[in-house]
């Protein structure tokens, strides 16, 4: 149950970096009562479902040696032993080891949508918030230009939401590994509780206020 908190406030910047004031951030968004208990199960499910579960060890069929008996049942002194494939001999099979299977975890559309409001309210309160104006870099040196601005702003980490798709953005920030850039409308829950520090643009705000408008939430 998502319940309402008080009006919660951050920095706003122009598109050259320059603070403006403050901004008060959509209530339907940022100002929900977080609910760990959600989060973490939201957690759970999505690092559930990035295995690949791909891992693959041999066992007695796959290895290829001689299915002849090593050494004799009886009157050795010695354990008893079949052919070379047991577990317990050197270049022998994996005992009980992992075998390709498909990980795969579900997650009520709601409670992916709660999730999200409270990791969102999370880092809100914690003034962990910045929103610019718009995001445009012109060539040339898209990355030298990108950071001279995010260092102006006082951004040095996180993720970055922008509305449109342009291209020298992405140019800009693809070899900036301390940033993950998403768009309003493929961002997910994961990627705000990843990497904790937000900056947005002024129209992705409104993209995902219009995407989880239909969020129903009980009072």
């Amino acid at each position: 149950m998502l319940k309402k908190i008080k009006m919660v406030k951050a920095l706003m910047y122009t598109k050259t970096g320059v603070k403006k004031g403050e901004i008060e951030l959509p209530k339907s968004l940022f100002g929900v009562m977080p609910n760990p208990f959600v989060i973490a199960q939201a957690v759970r499910v999505s690092l559930i479902n990035r295995r690949q579960g791909t891992r693959c060890t041999k066992g007695r069929g796959d290895l290829h040696y001689s299915g002849k008996k090593i050494y004799r049942q009886k009157h050795t002194g010695g354990a008893r032993h079949g052919d070379r494939t047991a577990a317990g001999f050197r270049k022998g099979a994996k005992a009980h080891g992992p075998k390709p299977r498909i990980f795969e975890a579900a997650i009520p559309g709601k409670i992916k949508g709660s999730a999200m409001l409270s990791a969102l309210s999370t880092i809100a309160e914690g003034k962990r918030v910045k929103v610019i104006d718009s995001l445009n870099f012109e060539k040339p040196k898209l990355t030298q230009k990108a950071l001279k601005i995010l260092e102006k702003i006082g951004f040095d980490k996180g993720l970055i939401i922008y509305s449109n798709i342009d291209k020298n953005v992405r140019l800009a920030l693809r070899n900036l590994q301390q940033y993950v850039l998403k768009t309003a409308k493929d961002v997910s829950f994961y990627d705000v509780v990843k990497c904790g520090r937000l900056l947005i643009t002024s129209e992705a705000l409104k993209d995902l206020e219009k995407r989880y408008k239909q969020l129903k939430q009980n009072k």
